[in-house]
């Protein structure tokens, strides 16, 4: 960074890791159709609630899953009318909370 009196001084670098044992979540096929396909790993027995949200915030579709140890992947079908445009998959498993922006 350049301060208003030429002189130099450069931030420091910060390194972001997740915590060992942490959920992860993705969406396979971004944009999808008429169907999300959700994967999940996730380290012991827990409940998500997955809800999915227009670009205007309004809730759109709400599913609850139980998920075992493990990589798994969830379909949630009956998209076929929802018109093009951006969504907001949000995912809570109770300790974290993960928006994924997708497209349609």
């Amino acid at each position: 960074m350049v301060d208003n009196d030429g002189s130099v001084k450069y931030s420091s670098v910060v390194f972001l890791r997740k915590p060992a044992g942490t959920s992860e979540y993705a969406v396979l096929g971004n944009p999808f159709r008429d169907e999300i396909v959700l994967k999940c790993k996730v380290f012991q027995n827990q409940k998500i609630d997955v809800q999915l949200f227009s670009s205007n915030g309004v809730m759109l579709r709400r599913e609850s899953y139980t998920l075992v140890p493990g990589m798994s992947l969830y379909s949630i079908k009956g998209f076929e009318r929802l018109p093009s445009g951006s969504y907001i998959l949000s995912i809570w498993d109770g300790k974290q909370k993960t928006s994924i922006k997708l497209l349609k």
